[in-house]
């Protein structure tokens, strides 16, 4: 068995926009792809520790490998082609970080890239640090120098012996026998979700209000892409909406849509169990009409809904 340190990042907090981040959901999976440096090498029971820039966040053990096909989006400087832009907070959107260009736009070049997306599922072996310690616990025990990789392998045995000083109980072995998923999950997610500068256009066009339940905290809200289903490659304000994190997840799994004919909320029957979710079907829409997204979206989203048998 091998060990791995796997880096997760906000939007907000990644240092460069070439390529946008991905649906990870801390406590249960760790989303990569093809694209990523050791993407090959992680195994059903390796041991995983998840860090951010800062601090390790947790431990667990990978249960199982969900495997699909996917699309991915990189954003390219348009004068001299480096991925290593960066996001700016006034005037043009981007910089790029590469010396003898540093150049700042709006819109970058775009290209797509068929690959094979990868979801490390932890959920049962994960164990959250309940003391803060910082990443610089790990810089001794990776097995490699290459700083930069999100997925580093790091030394079995000198890990084991940071796990006890944590005053952890090192993930058990025993895991899942379901080692490699082939095809496509049961969701509407293909894509990675929108990264940060197309959440901060979405919150100046509709303000700190979910799209279902109106204003919440900026916190709680996400970027919900709406043109992922009908292969738009463009950041169109009127391509998506501000959702609370909860009906996000129910949204790019089907469960939740909106019909464009009468711009009002449709709940899967499958959550009639769940009254606060199933009280939401035939909700109007928290904003006015001039702000209403593109409804050719909203079509192709509820109608992959359908297609996928989530209604």
């Amino acid at each position: 068995m091998s060990a791995w340190s796997f880096l997760t990042l906000p939007d907000e907090l990644r240092q460069f926009a070439g390529n946008n981040g991905y649906a990870d959901d801390l406590t249960r999976h760790y989303s990569y792809d093809s694209t990523v440096q050791n993407y090959r090498k992680v195994a059903v029971g390796d041991q995983v520790v998840l860090r951010d820039d800062s601090f390790i966040l947790g431990i667990g053990r990978v249960e199982s490998i969900e495997v699909e096909d996917g699309r991915k989006e990189r954003l390219r400087c348009p004068n001299c082609g480096n991925t290593g832009l960066k996001t700016r907070r006034k005037g043009p959107l981007y910089r790029c970080d590469r010396a003898g260009c540093r150049i700042e736009f709006d819109e970058p070049r775009r290209e797509w890239l068929d690959v094979r997306v990868h979801r490390a599922v932890y959920r049962d072996s994960w164990q959250p640090l309940k003391l803060p310690v910082r990443v610089d616990a790990l810089r001794e025990i990776y097995a490699d120098g290459a700083a930069q990789f999100a997925i580093r392998p790091l030394k079995v045995d000198e890990l084991d012996r940071l796990i006890t000083s944590w005053r952890m109980v090192r993930p058990s072995q025993e895991v899942s026998a379901q080692a490699l998923l082939g095809g496509h999950l049961l969701a509407l997610v293909r894509q990675r979700r929108g990264q940060g500068t197309f959440r901060r256009l979405l919150l100046e066009r509709f303000g700190s209000s979910c799209a279902i339940l109106g204003p919440q905290p900026a916190q709680a809200l996400e970027a919900a892409h709406l043109y992922v289903y009908a292969h738009q490659a463009v950041h169109d304000p009127r391509g998506g909406l501000l959702l609370r994190r909860d009906l996000h997840a129910l949204f790019d799994a089907g469960l939740l849509c909106v019909d464009p004919d009468i711009w009002q909320v449709r709940v899967s029957p499958t959550l009639n169990l769940y009254p606060d979710f199933a009280s939401l079907n035939g909700r109007d829409l928290s904003f006015s009409a001039d702000l209403r997204p593109r409804p050719e979206y909203l079509a192709a989203h509820f109608a992959e809904a359908r297609r996928i048998g989530q209604w």
